[in-house]
């Protein structure tokens, strides 16, 4: 059976016996669901309509319509195509393989259905724009009725030796190339070049998406249907961009990496917030693509949304010409912790295709990243433009969990207001971002502890950030304090801590994913027993510094400050703590994570002096570098109980 292929808006074509002999090639399975391809709903119609023989004998036992086409498949000299004509079947063509010596002339253009993700592989659309016959994605079930395939089967002709198929656009129409059943790619009126072979798909309106054959691969160089005139010289593709007000020329070396050809879904996974989400006082460091063939970014790169505030404090308005292809994920002016998330991400799910990029601007408070703000605006175009893309290569659209780096200038901002407004920007990302996508599963904000700067001590947003998964673990997870980290000054890391920071996101998408927090605190006399979620962990002095003023981040607090600690001891989940005498005051607690050093100057986010803790678990994995990724203790205050 010859699959039109309708992702490239080609004039593919069919013939009877196509869909009619072949039932191997008519079905696909979606999310574990067999349900029909298009060639499948027109396989099924001709056999009904009775428009496939085997014989002219059959054939001449039936009637037709005026106009109607029908094929004999296996007559000898009968072979062929047939029309009714004035009450009689009158031979057409000799054979099936061949093409029409003329095409109708109401030929049905291959045009995108108004919704073309609701097909199939596409659908066959008249000239006003009714669709004639598709498969509906959500019922498997066929759009159009037998009147039509008549129309659809006499108007476009597939040559069966090939499953796909690529004509040019004038009006003898010539095969450019074509692809066999075993998956080999060949030329037919065009030369092949030693190496690479370019090919233009012509869109419904006229515009060129541009594809390259390689050793019998067919590989994406510009996708968005807005390119033209390629040319292959010296291993790069030299070819023309339309933008908005534009045109210009770009280039692409070979060899070239795309969607893979066995890709069904394209998965966007997104970062947004301040300056530290995207990556700024870093120099790039991933700046070879570590997953060519599976982590995808915009044409503009990584950083194509994540655009600082300029020197007049405005907001910068996305350019559309950066979102048009996908080119494999790297490194590029800084480094953005979205990346080696996204990596880790991928990892973690290797059927998947990810395609990741960055919305954050330096100095964010996060009532400017909410709906109304050009930031949120343009996060949520980059989604359509990403779905437009999926669909342009006949895959799915989904949104990944959605890394939230945010908080650094939010430092006078109270804990309930912070956490009213985490609330406030899930729901609208959750609605905005499912109304792109289709989706039906919620989004998941990925948040880390911050370590806010201003002066503020009292740990108010890490602690809204913790809570907010603790209420809703299906809106919200929280991936490590923003400790343990190398900073450029005081609150921005270096490449490699971006690295690592945005690996430890990664490793929070995964659904069962806790941080590493205390689930009880229980004192007898002056021996305080804290219990933690995981075992094994470690009291690491290596990479954290011990704090001048605590034991190793633990520390006593009540109304009177009663008491101090004396001693801290470490077996697999539990932390024995022991105090310098009884403590009598109110309000008991083991804080974690939550004073800086009593030398240090705020606002202090440096590893050396700032908030932290030297408790960790054992390695996660590695990141992007090949690094270590640990949890390390959750900033938090625990209630002591007796």
């Amino acid at each position: 059976m010859a699959i039109p292929n309708f992702d490239n808006g080609a004039r593919d074509l069919v013939t009877v016996s196509d869909v009619a002999n072949s039932p191997a090639h008519t079905t696909v399975t979606r999310q574990g669901t067999t349900i029909p391809t298009l060639a499948g709903a027109l396989a099924g119609i001709a056999v009904s309509a009775g428009l496939a023989y085997e014989t002219l004998a059959e054939l001449q036992a039936t009637t037709g319509t005026q106009g109607q086409m029908a094929e004999v498949t296996n007559d000898g000299d009968n072979t062929g195509r047939y029309s009714w004509q004035d009450g009689a079947w009158v031979k057409s063509l000799d054979t099936t393989s061949a093409k029409f010596e003329q095409v109708s002339q109401a030929v049905i253009e291959n045009k995108f259905p108004s919704s073309w993700g609701d097909y199939v592989d596409g659908a066959f659309k008249s000239e006003d724009g009714a669709v004639l016959l598709g498969v509906k994605r959500s019922t498997g079930r066929y759009v159009g009725t037998p009147e039509h395939v008549g129309r659809v089967i006499g108007e476009k002709v597939l040559d069966p030796r090939y499953s796909d198929i690529e004509h040019d656009d004038t009006p003898e129409r010539n095969i450019i190339w074509a692809k066999k059943w075993d998956g080999s790619t060949v030329s037919i009126n065009d030369p092949v070049p030693s190496d690479v072979e370019l090919v233009t798909y012509q869109s419904a309106q006229g515009r060129m998406q541009i594809k390259a054959i390689n050793d019998d691969d067919i590989v994406t160089v510009a996708s968005a249907f807005n390119s033209f005139n390629p040319k292959l010289t010296s291993g790069k593709i030299e070819y023309r961009e339309k933008a908005t007000v534009s045109t210009y020329t770009r280039h692409k070396e070979y060899p070239f990496s795309t969607f893979p050809v066995t890709a069904t879904t394209l998965t966007h996974f997104i970062g947004y917030g301040e300056s530290l989400a995207a990556g700024t006082g870093s120099e790039p460091t991933v700046t070879t693509p570590p997953l060519p063939d599976r982590l995808f970014m915009f044409n503009a790169g990584v950083l194509s949304l994540g655009r600082e505030q300029d020197a007049s404090a405005q907001h910068i308005v996305i350019d559309p010409a950066g979102l048009q292809n996908a080119e494999p994920g790297k490194s590029a002016i800084k480094e953005s912790p979205v990346l080696a998330a996204a990596y880790q991400y991928a990892q973690d799910n290797p059927s998947k295709v990810v395609l990741v990029s960055q919305h954050g601007f330096g100095g964010a408070l996060i009532d400017g990243l909410v709906r109304g703000n050009e930031s949120y605006d343009n996060l949520i175009y980059s989604a359509s433009m990403a779905r437009a893309m999926a669909e342009s290569n006949g895959m799915k659209y989904e949104i990944a969990p959605i890394s939230f780096i945010q908080g650094t200038n939010d430092w006078a901002t109270s804990l309930e207001t912070y956490g009213n407004m985490l609330d406030t920007l899930w729901s609208q990302l959750n609605e905005d971002l499912k109304a792109v996508s289709g989706q039906s599963d919620d989004i998941l904000l990925l948040l880390e502890q911050t370590l806010a700067g201003g002066g503020q001590n009292d740990g108010s947003l890490a602690f809204a950030q913790i809570e907010k998964w603790q209420q809703y673990p299906n809106r919200f997870h929280c991936s490590n304090p923003r400790y343990g980290y190398t900073y450029v000054d005081n609150s921005h890391l270096d490449g490699t801590s971006y690295d690592n920071q945005g690996a430890s996101q990664g490793f929070a998408c995964r659904a069962d994913y806790e941080p590493l927090y205390p689930v009880s605190a229980v004192r007898t006399g002056t021996t305080v027993v804290v219990k933690f979620n995981e075992g094994g962990l470690v009291m690491d002095t290596t990479n954290i510094i011990p704090p001048t003023d605590g034991n190793f981040g633990f520390y006593w607090k009540d109304d009177t400050n009663s008491a101090v600690i004396a001693d801290v001891a470490l077996s697999d989940d539990t932390v024995t703590i022991t105090l310098d005498q009884e403590p009598t005051g109110a309000n008991p607690q083991i804080r974690i994570a939550d004073r800086q050093d009593a030398d240090a100057v705020p606002p202090v986010n440096l590893t050396g002096t700032g908030k932290r803790c030297c408790l960790r678990t054992a390695s996660l994995g590695n990141d992007v570098l090949g690094n270590p990724v640990y949890k390390r203790a959750a900033i938090y205050r625990i209630n002591v109980t007796q």
